[in-house]
């Protein structure tokens, strides 16, 4: 059996970590919370070498700590702990900081004031003669290190940040621990060419969540990670081969010249809708999922009316029915984002971890073989969990993500009756039901000596314009949900214009399976 050192509770698996850490545990994300808050440390190694940017951080985390008249004192090892020094204090500690110390803090960390002019380290005096670019140029570089938690940037990062915590006397280790990592500090330098230095970085990495995410008791501190994305956010647009809008095609008439009209649309349609969701770098989960599950619809669409050959009863609806999945999930996430979206991406991360175990344990069954390619699954499996969260902290839910089925999510979306009018018949053609096979392959035998038995038929069908309509016809409806979501219910469809258009059928309830929904 797969994953057996997870804890059973119904229908989930909790990783052994998870489990031990009970309620204490919320989920975190490196590069959102603590990549904004120990990059002032990665910028002081990467300029001043790991011994004497260590040196600067913990001299400049000491003073902090000696001026600070609160009890107990903060950990100041995360830019958001020096907010918590008060204006006096900030006087205090620029006079008992080494002056060379001191210097080489300002000269290192100027640049940030570029792009923050006002953060928690601001009473030092940063600042910078360099252009917004100049400075862009530089940091971006740094911050792609740090966003993987695994580099060197990254791992001497943490390892300081323990390192400061020991030294403030705010870190305690268990003898049992220490004894097994009583080299850590003198491993992590050789990171990550050495077992013993990739032993240390794991070690250090573990103590991340519950050594730097502690929420504080002052509810005035200003927000530096919120900050942070924030000035992150207005430097540029983003950027990717993705962008792109297929050109409205030289030939405007017949099929390929309606495909291609359709498919211009559907992206222009899409991108209207991507622009108008601002972008918030911070709290970027619900629009990426939001949008990914939009842009799948638009995939969807795009699919169905461009391949003709599957306009017909048979196979339209299997696509069909996806269409229609889709929607209500992305409708049902709209309600309510801010608790929905996690559950969606936590149970799509479950999932991964689960098939990766079952591919790991298939390997063994083989004698440590692995069938070709099967390796390189793994790998991209794991660089896509890990990217997004601790393999050993994701819980496995075998049961449905929501905790709903889905005529419940569709009831509580308020679109009950695309549920009853579209997912549901047209499941009947994705799981092969006998209301969809008993219909479209068998013929009644003409024998009356048979009894009109029925024989089976593999069918053929020419197309019909009908399943292509409804493809554009449900993308518009997303579409109009997310539009009344962002507040724009203004935003045109063009692509379902294109059908209307061109397909000069009324669009009719003609027995089959259709759309009555709203």
């Amino acid at each position: 059996m797969v994953l057996e050192d997870h804890i059973r509770k119904k229908r989930r698996l909790i990783p052994p970590v998870r489990a031990a850490m009970g309620d204490n545990y919320s989920p975190f994300s490196w590069s959102l919370q603590v990549v904004p808050e120990l990059f002032w440390i990665t910028l002081l190694i990467n300029e001043l070498g790991p011994v004497r940017g260590v040196e600067v951080a913990r001299q400049f985390g000491d003073a902090a700590a000696q001026v600070s008249k609160k009890d107990p004192k903060p950990f100041f090892a995360t830019v958001t702990s020096f907010s918590e020094l008060s204006e006096d204090e900030q006087q205090d500690l620029l006079g008992v900081i080494d002056d060379e110390a001191l210097t080489q803090f300002q000269t290192v960390l100027g640049r940030l004031s570029v792009i923050w002019p006002e953060n928690p380290l601001s009473f030092t005096q940063l600042q910078s003669d360099d252009a917004p670019e100049a400075v862009i140029d530089y940091l971006s570089p740094r911050l792609e290190e740090m966003y993987n938690r695994l580099s060197r940037e990254a791992t001497l990062a943490i390892s300081t940040a323990v390192y400061l915590g020991l030294d403030q006397d705010k870190v305690k280790v268990v003898k049992k621990v220490f004894d097994n990592h009583s080299t850590a500090f003198t491993d992590i330098e050789d990171y990550p060419a050495t077992e013993a230095s990739r032993k240390a970085g794991s070690f250090f990495r573990a103590m991340a969540p519950m050594l730097l995410l502690q929420k504080e008791d002052a509810t005035d501190l200003p927000d530096w990670v919120d900050s942070f994305w924030n000035g992150l956010s207005a430097i540029g647009g983003c950027s990717g081969g993705y962008q792109g809008i297929p050109e409205l095609p030289d030939v405007t008439e017949g099929i390929e010249g309606f495909i291609a009209a359709f498919t211009h649309f559907v992206h222009d349609d899409f991108r209207a809708r991507e622009n108008a969701w601002e972008l918030d770098l911070g709290k970027p989960q619900e629009r990426q999922v939001i949008l990914a599950l939009l842009a799948r619809q638009a995939t969807h669409a795009i699919e169905i009316v461009s391949n003709p050959g599957i306009w017909n009863p048979n196979t339209a609806p299997i696509m069909l029915r996806a269409m229609a999945d889709v929607h209500i999930t992305l409708v049902w996430l709209l309600q309510n984002p801010k608790e929905r979206v996690p559950l969606y991406v936590q149970d799509g991360l479950g999932a991964i971890k689960l098939e990766i175990a079952h591919r790991k344990e298939e390997v063994k069954k083989r004698g440590g073989e692995a069938p070709e390619g099967h390796d390189q699954i793994i790998e991209h499996f794991e660089n896509w969990l890990e990217s997004q969260q601790l393999e050993f902290l994701t819980e496995v839910n075998l049961g449905s993500w929501s905790g709903k089925n889905t005529r419940v999510m569709a009831q509580e979306a308020g679109c009950l009756d695309f549920y009853n009018y579209v997912f549901q018949p047209f499941s009947s053609a994705v799981h092969s039901y006998w209301s969809h096979v008993g219909r479209l392959n068998v013929e009644m035998c003409q024998n009356p000596t048979h009894n009109y038995h029925f024989l089976p038929v593999i069918s053929s069908f020419e197309s019909d314009t009908h399943w292509c309509r409804l493809a554009g016809k449900y993308f518009a409806n997303s579409l109009s949900f997310f539009d009344e979501f962002i507040g724009k219910p203004e935003l045109p469809v063009r692509s379902y214009c294109v059908i209307h258009d061109a397909l000069e059928v009324p669009d009719t309830e003609n027995g089959d399976q259709d759309s009555r929904s709203s």
